[in-house]
């Protein structure tokens, strides 16, 4: 909808870099299988891209923005220290993105942040300055 409404507006995808299928594909003009690495970040990304999945993906998308879990990390720390929302890792990895100026640094960025499943050990972590482990 919103391509219909705004045709100039850019609508991209954000991965981890841990779990980027949707790049790679997109690079590659075809579905890609990437090397998986588990994270925080697990609500996102995989190993692949759904083959019914690409002809969608290809046809709304203007690209997939890739963070590392570092940057996700600081990105969670931020929402929660200034804007007092608690994002799990594949919530905020548009918000990282949109803050490392990978979306554009011209006109408004919008991001979808959600997701509750971060688990208080790695909130915890995450505020204390550290980036978690694997899932």
């Amino acid at each position: 909808i919103m391509k219909r409404l705004r045709p100039k507006c850019k609508v991209y995808a954000c991965e981890p870099t841990t779990a980027a299928p949707l790049a790679k594909s997109l690079a590659h003009g075809k579905p890609c299988t990437v090397d998986y690495k588990p994270s925080f970040i697990d609500g996102c990304g995989g190993k692949g891209i759904l083959n019914p999945m690409w002809p969608l993906a290809k046809s709304v998308l203007d690209g997939s923005l890739v963070v590392t879990p570092e940057d996700t990390a600081t990105t969670i720390r931020h929402l929660v220290e200034y804007n007092r929302v608690v994002a799990e890792g594949a919530g905020a990895v548009s918000v990282a993105a949109a803050m490392k100026g990978l979306a554009g640094t011209k006109g408004n960025v919008v991001c979808i942040v959600s997701g509750g499943g971060l688990n208080s050990t790695a909130l915890v972590d995450i505020l204390r300055g550290n980036t978690p482990g694997g899932a």
